[in-house]
């Protein structure tokens, strides 16, 4: 039987001063076949070989805090999915935006890989491309096991971004690579003004930070963190794919 890699894509970025939650009719979503078509990994996957799930693909534009409604019907899909495919499935990729909130809930990434983690077990490796302006807690790391972040700002590399999540996955369910995820948290927050890949600081953040992925290091994701997501774990962190 041929192994297979569910997919799935939720992005929208939370600003907690916005008086307008964001709601189910503010994603754009694609299903089945659409959402095939607008994945840049799934020709990857296919190549090497491995049957793909869809599941939901869903954008919007930023918001307040998604209503904790709208949350669970864009988890449903993923979730059911894993359920359903569990014994076909080989790995996972979820693109997220990594500064989603929910309301009473917090971190929506947390909650979808922590749903998918409970139904899979630790070991189905999870791939993860973010955002470079994701606010994450700690929990994550045990959630996860690649993650890689846009470089730049303008987010230009989002599509290589993805690309680079979905080839360490196949490294790893090829046997060449056995990642492990390391969170660094920078007790700072950066101001938007300050986050543009193209000028300082960050050019020399950012460059150094793709300087380091050599050898073990499989994936350096720098996140400076969304500066308007009113969260206790909101600051900017390092996460290191390494073997």
């Amino acid at each position: 039987m041929k192994k297979k890699i569910l997919i799935g894509s939720i992005l929208c970025e939370t600003n907690s001063f916005s008086p307008s939650p964001g709601t189910e009719a503010d994603f754009t979503i694609d299903r089945g076949d659409a959402m095939l078509d607008a994945c840049p990994v799934v020709p990857i996957f296919e190549a090497a070989g491995f049957g793909v799930v869809p599941t939901i693909r869903a954008h919007a534009l930023p918001s307040g805090p998604v209503t904790a409604a709208t949350y669970e019907a864009l988890r449903a899909p993923i979730l059911t999915a894993a359920a359903e495919h569990k014994d076909e499935l080989a790995g996972v990729w979820l693109d997220l935006h990594g500064a989603m909130e929910v309301e009473s809930l917090g971190s929506g990434e947390l909650g979808f890989l922590q749903g998918v983690r409970s139904i899979l077990g630790p070991a189905i490796p999870i791939a993860v491309p973010m955002d470079f302006h994701a606010s994450l807690p700690d929990e994550i790391v045990d959630a996860c096991d690649i993650i890689t972040a846009y470089k730049t700002a303008p987010h230009e590399d989002y599509i290589d971004t993805q690309k680079r999540a979905g080839d360490l996955l196949l490294a790893r369910l090829q046997g060449r690579v056995e990642p492990r995820l390391l969170m660094i948290r920078i007790p700072a927050i950066v101001d938007g003004n300050f986050v543009l890949t193209g000028i300082s600081p960050q050019k020399e953040i950012m460059a150094y930070i793709a300087e380091q992925e050599t050898g073990d290091i499989l994936s350096n994701a720098f996140f400076a963190c969304q500066p308007w997501v009113n969260t206790p774990y909101n600051s900017a962190t390092v996460f290191v794919t390494y073997q």
